[in-house]
């Protein structure tokens, strides 16, 4: 899903960049509006299984974004070896743990730029983010869900922490990030999650206390207890 606020034209119009991402659960009104964006000059990055379906959760036949990407996207994935990105591709990084590319099929006119490409554990390479010119803009897709290693389960207190960064992902994601924004002001500020972060939920005498951000950052290690 993704908040529809955000997605209003006077909020987008302050932007120049839109990272939808993996938002799955998507309305034909949040499709037009995230292609509006990009026919008014913005840039849109989409990946993996955004819009598979609606914002109930029903599955689409035929996925939004098809016709402009000239793309058909399988259900099946492959697992990603090495990653190759930035300039001519030539920077390679190799994934610590397990990173997925949903399969596609390119249609035969396919003509689209290829801002990385990827190889599976079997030594085959495929392209795996593409970009195309839409309106006055242009759209990203990356079939890989490069975000996932940085996310951990929910771990109760007195559970050890088990997450371990994928520092190799994390330099794929921000090459391609500099990649298709290289023009625009980077208007953030990096941090490590999950790492600086910890959410915590307590219950005392029937209260419930929900901690959803420790913004000074913890200081939990892999292996460490939660107190």
């Amino acid at each position: 899903f993704i908040n529809e606020t955000g997605l209003k034209k006077e909020i987008l119009d302050r932007y120049n960049v839109l990272i939808v991402s993996n938002a799955m659960a998507l309305s034909d009104k949040n499709i037009k509006a995230i292609k509006d964006f990009a026919a008014d000059g913005g840039t849109v990055y989409l990946s993996n299984r955004v819009a598979s379906s609606n914002e109930n959760g029903d599955p689409r036949e035929d996925w939004p974004f098809e016709e402009e990407f000239k793309l058909k996207r399988a259900a099946r994935t492959r697992t990603v070896a090495k990653i190759f990105v930035g300039e001519n591709l030539q920077e390679i990084f190799e994934p610590e743990s397990d990173v997925y590319a949903l399969r596609l099929i390119p249609a035969k006119d396919n003509d689209l730029k290829v801002l990385l490409e990827y190889e599976d554990k079997a030594g085959n390479r495929y392209p795996g983010a593409f970009e195309v010119s839409y309106g006055k803009g242009k759209m990203i897709y990356c079939s890989i869900l490069l975000g996932a290693p940085a996310r951990d389960s929910e771990v109760g207190v007195g559970k050890k922490v088990s997450f371990e960064r994928s520092e190799q992902t994390e330099k794929a994601a921000l090459t391609l990030l500099a990649e298709f924004i290289k023009d625009q002001e980077k208007a953030w500020k990096p941090l490590n999650v999950p790492e600086d972060i910890l959410t915590n939920l307590h219950i005392d005498k029937d209260e419930l206390t929900i901690h959803f951000l420790n913004a000074t950052g913890s200081k939990t290690k892999t292996g460490d207890t939660i107190p």
